[in-house]
């Protein structure tokens, strides 16, 4: 019963903030306001927020649908120029992230390898703490980092646009249609157990966001 109640709060405290940060223009508005809506309650009430399993997993394969929908539309003409740069950034990026996720767990007994590789890989705030959670690792020392550095980035964003005159020039929003908020249902319910087929790591995750 208290459990329900905390997300009775939560859940339209949450929207209220998101509103506010999205009319402000806050950068990744509705993330920031969950984090510190759920984020302040936990440590008023000491304890972990306890979220319905089925909720939780749903979510995830949300999140996998979102992240696989920036290339809704774009063909592979359009893609190949940037494959072999993509690949060569990532692989570098995510070469001295695993490195100082080595050194943060060698410097910290507490902390697995595999929980300071998963703290330390960068652009994966919604998905990192779901597969840390999947594999194993200390999924609260990874979502408190990956969040920790999404809050300092939102916040200086601002402030890094205006030093370099950077000018937004990304596509015009477009309406959602009931198919495509249909199928992103469909992906989000059925992509997990897809997924646990074939044996996917993080599979709540890696099939929506394939499928």
């Amino acid at each position: 019963m208290r459990s329900t109640l905390t997300w009775i709060f939560v859940v339209p405290a949450s929207i209220a903030l998101g509103l506010l940060f999205d009319y402000f223009n806050v950068a990744a508005a509705w993330i920031l306001a969950g984090i510190i809506v759920a984020g302040g309650m936990a440590l008023v009430r000491r304890e972990e927020l306890v979220l319905n399993s089925h909720v939780e997993k749903a979510g995830r394969g949300v999140i996998g649908v979102l992240a696989g929908l920036p290339l809704v539309g774009i063909g592979i003409g359009e893609v190949t120029p940037y494959v072999l740069p993509g690949l060569a950034v990532s692989i570098i990026t995510v070469a001295l992230g695993m490195s100082a996720g080595v050194v943060l767990a060698k410097s910290v007994k507490e902390i697995s390898p595999q929980t300071g590789i998963l703290c330390m890989l960068p652009g994966g705030s919604s998905t990192l703490p779901v597969i840390a959670r999947e594999t194993g690792a200390d999924f609260r020392l990874v979502a408190l980092s990956q969040y920790l550095r999404l809050l300092i980035v939102s916040l200086s964003l601002p402030l890094v646009t205006s030093i370099f005159n950077v000018t937004a020039t990304g596509a015009a929003e477009e309406t959602g249609t009931w198919w495509g908020a249909l199928l992103l249902v469909v992906f989000a319910l059925v992509g997990p157990y897809i997924g646990k087929l074939l044996h996917f790591p993080a599979p709540h995750i890696f099939a929506p966001l394939l499928l």
